[in-house]
């Protein structure tokens, strides 16, 4: 008699595969989609993180404009804490969509015991990701804000170089 394959001592040998790897899809496909939105997040705070570089080289050499050049700077670390917020919420969001992802193996293999913790797992992910979002989307909206100033900026300093 073979102990390993014997179903009376473990009945979740019983179980079809395809049912307890179909149950994990749906999170994969969160990861998935979480991970994009990872890759843009980061993308976003590469491109800042330049940005404020080039202006505190700037900032240095600056005779002129210094205070407005600061609030540039400003601004720029309040946009790269905003990405780093959003990284964290979709990093969270990842775990939890891992751990829900995990459960929904457990529990089809204890029988649905454990059928709210894949599902808090998921609305804890769910939420993560959402606030990633939001914390992108306030980001974005900063990002268009400084760049329509800098363009104003821009249009004022020339017009009265112009001028003179």
């Amino acid at each position: 008699m073979n102990l390993l394959l014997d179903t009376s001592l473990m009945p979740f040998l019983k179980l079809d595969p395809s049912s307890v790897l179909g149950a994990m899809l749906a999170p994969a496909l969160l990861i998935t989609g979480t991970a994009g939105l990872l890759t843009s997040a980061n993308a976003r705070l590469i491109r800042v993180v330049d940005r404020l570089r080039a202006l505190l080289k700037e900032y240095d050499h600056a005779r002129e404009d210094k205070t407005y050049k600061g609030e540039l700077i400003a601004l720029h670390r309040k946009r790269s804490r905003m990405i780093l917020q959003a990284i964290a919420f979709l990093y969270l969001s990842l775990a939890f969509y891992v751990g829900a992802s995990l459960s929904l193996a457990f529990n089809v293999l204890g029988h649905e015991k454990l059928s709210i913790v894949p599902i808090i797992f998921s609305i804890l992910g769910v939420s993560m990701m959402l606030l990633g979002c939001l914390m992108m989307w306030r980001e974005v909206r900063l990002a268009i804000g400084s760049f329509e100033n800098e363009i104003d900026h821009e249009i004022k300093t020339t017009s009265r170089k112009a001028q003179d």
